[in-house]
């Protein structure tokens, strides 16, 4: 007879295990080992509902490694859209970045497509093809950080007002007026879409009916607060970071849907190389603190999953630093994959 009072323990559980998941929201890649190269490969790394943060790593051989491994994932999601589907694409992509960066130019943009790191030679794209895919893409050029709050509340009445075509259309092209600019300079009218030639449809762009899917990428959310910072002082700069991040966070919980991307244009990591202290997170690859100021520290405070990118021993690699859910924690592979 099994005598109660002598049995093991049941085996811990996370709390959230025990909570009823979305069954439409998308979950990482059922992977059992470390590698995050299935995750990428197919686009589970834009998760609804969630706020993504690309980082990479204060090292001079860092240079354009976030850049060419952002445009990569933005025009592998375009690709992988419109190549699974027959009907024109309904997944729309926002990028928010300042006017002095070229990191989302639509020359950059277009070329991504064209020349596709990790794409097999059957799955390249023409040049009508390729432009035609990013008429999906609507540019948002700011100056300031006032500049990405209106820009992230006009994003939010066209996603939340689906059925004022004529409105929302006025008012997409005139935010899109500037990247109209910049589309002409780096190539032909032709050839590459402006912001303000597709307004949206009569569908719902925020997936409210569960088969949509929008990206919403702010880059250089950080320079922009760092800005803030000099002219004003440290805690201004860092309460309206916060604010933002609150917005953004509340923006992609609220639109089914929407996965909200922040490209981080100033590097982390202390140029000092001390370890990472009891209960800091950091990274297997790097060495040093990665958030030393109360900014960084911040920006990563209000990300669902962080991404860092960084160069160890002379090879790119991709590592998940920070998820909340806990299934992607620790998972980093090589990149561009080989």
């Amino acid at each position: 007879m099994t005598n109660p009072y002598t049995s093991t323990p049941a085996p811990p559980i996370l709390a959230h295990a025990l909570l009823n998941k979305d069954k439409d929201k998308t979950t990482p890649t059922q992977n059992p080992t470390w590698d995050l190269k299935p995750d990428i490969q197919n686009n589970t790394i834009f998760r609804p509902g969630t706020v993504t943060g690309l980082s990479t790593f204060k090292n001079p051989n860092n240079t354009d490694f976030l850049a060419q491994f952002s445009r990569t994932l933005l025009t592998s999601q375009l690709h992988n859209t419109n190549h699974t589907s027959n009907r024109p694409t309904k997944t729309k992509i926002y990028i928010i970045h300042p006017a002095h960066t070229d990191i989302f130019s639509p020359q950059n943009l277009l070329n991504a497509l064209l020349f596709p790191p990790h794409r097999a030679q059957s799955q390249k794209l023409g040049r009508d093809e390729a432009v035609k895919y990013l008429e999906g893409v609507e540019l948002f050029p700011v100056f300031d950080f006032g500049g990405v709050v209106s820009a992230v509340h006009r994003i939010r009445e066209i996603l939340s007002s689906p059925f004022t075509c004529a409105t929302t259309a006025a008012a997409t092209a005139t935010s899109g007026a500037t990247a109209t600019a910049t589309a002409t300079a780096t190539a032909t009218s032709s050839d590459l879409p402006t912001s303000g030639s597709k307004g949206p449809s009569g569908e719902s762009e925020g997936g409210s009916n569960g088969e949509s899917s929008s990206v919403l990428v702010v880059a250089g959310l950080d320079t922009l607060a760092e800005s803030v910072v000099r002219s004003s002082s440290s805690v201004r700069g860092t309460a309206v970071l916060n604010e933002t991040l609150r917005t953004l966070t509340a923006l992609s919980r609220d639109l089914r849907g929407l996965c909200v991307v922040l490209v981080n244009l100033v590097p982390v990591g202390s140029v000092h190389g001390f370890a990472h202290g009891e209960g800091e997170r950091g990274s297997a690859f790097q060495r040093g603190m990665l958030f030393p100021s109360l900014l960084m520290r911040t920006l990563d405070g209000g990300l669902d999953v962080h991404l860092l990118c960084s160069v160890w021993k002379f090879e790119r690699v991709v590592e998940v630093i920070k998820d909340r859910d806990g299934g992607w924690s620790g998972r980093w592979c090589v990149w561009p994959f080989r």
